[in-house]
């Protein structure tokens, strides 16, 4: 739960944020005998009116400059603690401070001591925000949505970018220390904390005790969680702005610490996998997810290397562009674990095995979770078959002999291991246990294809294939998966025919077992069109994804997000032109001549459509499209959130046709609606007005060139 600021309005109440450790009732107590000694005290040209924050070092007060007349931020230490590191610290933080100038940043005004008699203490005084929230409080105050609240993270990305090229490492980003004025505008506080990496500053910040954890746990970086000050640059503030970018999405935190001693919290940051955001709000589920995932990394070489370059992904994702941030594969996260656990050779397969059992659990029984596990003893009978499983693979990928792996063993070498002692296993298989050995040939194969090597993943999945058919039928629901990972062998391997023609046999069994529209079928269908666009062939992905969802109606897509996922590819496959069927969709969705549509229909008509045009490369159409739903808009006020995207959105369609001065207009036109429209937020205001320069620059760019080419000056 986030603190409250440190530099509020009125009607927030005081606060600690210097100290974790020290507890609320005492700054409490010290905020009323601070309030009777200071009330109305005039330290240089300020007279204070009141406390508005406690730390551990300093308080906050409310005073009044004499010139020029305006309110500020006084901040003093308090009595009894200016000994000669917290005098330095305190200056430190008047010094970084003063060293940085950024719209999202608080300002310092002055920094300079004052006695009252009982020797120096030092004070400044700084930007006043009155009416501040912290950032969280603030986006669940004003019901911000999830484009809002990117847009208004991506200004506090450039604050902390800014802080960096000054060489300022803040180490306390949290919501509690970027507050948001009552005007919308963040701004980044306390750098109390803070690390310079200049060597003239450097020298001046005050160190704790060696090891000691500086900052808020649940914001900070496994490697501050190791409590080396010498091993922290600005990626650890990447790593901070991950957490709070994760909390402002989901109102959660990546991790539960709750209770935990220090040593487990640490560890905790150090070694476990985050809780995916999709978790949480399954409509983070993507480009989102990505990039908070990727700020989030262990490995700091595999975060964003700066907070620029976490904004601009958050400013492709806003603009419609791809992301460059990726998912990481499963092989990475596997080859997380194995370091982390290869010590002990039991507890590292065990490990291992959670991981990739999970997968199989989601995937394997999938199918058979509409049948046979509707009685509960078959339920119980399958929870133990995926314990057998769980213990077999534990042992398989334990060293031989009782012994560890060494150290360098590569985590391919492992599942070789594996894969020998299942292949030995199998030659005395009673056929009993056939679905536990082909569940464990298929999280073999899924492991190898996640290392890249199909070749070794064809053979554990025919494996698998091979004890499924003592048993079952060639078409049989549960040798669908093991079928799946061979057709992605199939197009690792470069062999598209041979992985469509099987691909499309799955979809029909799927289909003609579950229905063309189940989730089970719709994820068959992504995954084939998937696998056949990545690998050079958009146009057979589109026609064969497209066949199969020709007649899908609305309902079918709200019911699911496997059939919004569908759609959603289709549109995003760049084949030489767009799918006629998805046209179709759309046409069913908002028939043309619609005065009153369904404004549900309309916002997926136009969501999906903007896929196409940035995404699939398709803006001309997508263009016309939107063109066609005006009439059914204009029913609707002039900036409604649908008309305004709709605006936004041909906008967008006519820079991509550079068509500048068309989207200029369109531009303009929302930026005055938005400048007469109060409920419009300050983020949506500059995305618009952003993209209104850049559609400017590109045309004066294109004039420019246009002149040139024809000799005139």
């Amino acid at each position: 739960m986030d603190e409250p600021p440190v530099n509020p309005g009125p009607e927030n109440e005081p606060l600690n944020t210097d100290d974790i450790s020290t507890e609320r009732d005492s700054g409490i107590m010290f905020r009323t005998m601070e309030q009777d000694v200071m009330l109305g005290v005039t330290v240089g040209q300020y007279t204070i009116k009141r406390i508005i924050g406690s730390g551990g070092m300093g308080t906050v007060y409310e005073a009044v400059q004499q010139s020029p007349r305006r309110t500020v931020a006084l901040k003093m230490m308090k009595r009894g603690i200016a000994s000669r590191n917290a005098m330095r610290r305190f200056e430190y933080e008047a010094q970084t401070l003063g060293r940085l100038r950024h719209e999202n940043i608080a300002q310092i005004y002055e920094a300079g001591t004052w006695d009252d008699g009982g020797g120096p203490r030092p004070f400044f005084a700084m930007e006043y925000l009155g009416g501040a929230r912290t950032l969280t409080a603030y986006a669940q105050d004003k019901k911000l949505n999830i484009h809002e609240r990117l847009a208004l993270f991506s200004r506090i990305c450039n604050a902390a970018h800014h802080g960096h090229q000054k060489g300022i490492i803040h180490r306390d980003l949290k919501p509690g220390n970027i507050l948001v004025t009552s005007q919308g505008e963040p701004k980044i506080i306390d750098f109390g904390v803070a690390r310079s990496t200049d060597s003239d500053l450097a020298v001046t910040t005050l160190q704790t005790d060696v090891g000691a954890l500086i900052g808020t746990l649940q914001y900070m970086s496994p490697e501050q969680c190791d409590a080396d000050p010498n091993d922290i640059d600005t990626r650890s503030d990447v790593y901070a702005l991950g957490v709070v970018l994760y909390e402002l999405l989901t109102d959660d935190l990546p991790y539960d610490l709750t209770n935990r001693a220090i040593h487990e919290a640490a560890r905790i940051v150090r070694e476990e996998m985050p809780t995916r955001p999709s978790a949480t709000k399954r409509i983070l589920r993507g480009d989102v997810e990505t990039i908070s995932l990727k700020a989030l990394e262990k490995d700091r070489a595999r975060r964003y290397q700066s907070a620029v370059e976490m904004r601009q992904d958050i400013e492709r994702y806003l603009a419609g562009e791809p992301i460059t941030a990726r998912r990481a594969s499963l092989g990475y996260q596997l080859q997380l674990l194995y370091r982390r656990h290869r010590a002990v050779s039991v507890l590292s397969g065990v490990v291992l095995l959670l991981l990739v059992g999970t997968i199989v659990a989601l995937s394997w029984y999938a199918t058979m979770q509409s049948r046979a596990l509707k009685a509960m003893g078959e339920a119980d009978r399958q929870a133990g078959r995926s314990q057998d499983i769980i213990d077999n693979l534990g042992a398989m990928l334990s060293a031989p002999d009782g012994k560890t792996w060494p150290r360098d063993i590569t985590m391919e070498a492992v599942i070789d291991h594996a894969a020998g002692m299942l292949d030995t296993r199998v030659e005395r298989l009673p056929d009993q246990d056939a679905l536990d050995m082909g569940a464990m040939a298929a999280v073999l194969a899924y492991t190898y294809l996640s290392l890249d090597a199909p070749e070794k993943a064809r053979q554990q999945a025919e494996l698998g294939l091979q004890v499924l058919r003592r048993r079952f039928p060639e078409d049989h629901p549960n040798l669908h998966d093991l079928y799946s990972l061979r057709m992605r062998c199939d197009f690792a391997e470069d062999r598209t025919d041979a992985g469509l023609a099987l691909g499309q046999r799955i979809l029909n069994w799927k289909t003609e077992d579950l229905g063309r529209f189940s989730p089970d079928t719709l994820g068959a269908a992504w995954e084939l069109a998937y696998r056949c666009a990545i690998s050079g062939h958009p146009d057979e992905a589109m026609t064969l994804l497209g066949e199969h969802v020709a007649d899908i109606r609305y309902e079918d897509v709200m019911a699911s997000q496997q059939a919004y996922d569908a759609l959603a590819l289709l549109a995003e496959i760049p084949a030489a032109s767009p799918s006629p069927h998805l046209l179709a969709i759309f046409t069913r969705a908002v028939p043309p001549g619609t005065v009153t549509p369904d404004l549900e229909q309309l916002a997926f008509v136009q969501d999906i459509t903007w896929e196409m045009g940035l995404r699939g490369g398709h803006p001309e159409t997508a263009l016309e499209i939107l063109e066609g739903l005006e009439p059914a808009l204009a029913g609707q006020p002039a900036n409604q959130l649908d008309r305004r995207r709709n605006r936004v959105y041909r906008g967008l369609m006519l820079f991509r046709l550079e068509r500048y001065a068309d989207a200029i207009l369109l531009f303009e036109e929302q930026k005055n609606l938005d400048a007469a429209d109060t409920a419009i937020s300050a983020e949506y205001r500059q995305h618009v007005a952003d993209n209104l320069r850049k559609a400017q620059a590109a045309l004066e760019n294109q004039r420019s060139s246009s002149a040139g080419s024809d000799g005139t000056p």
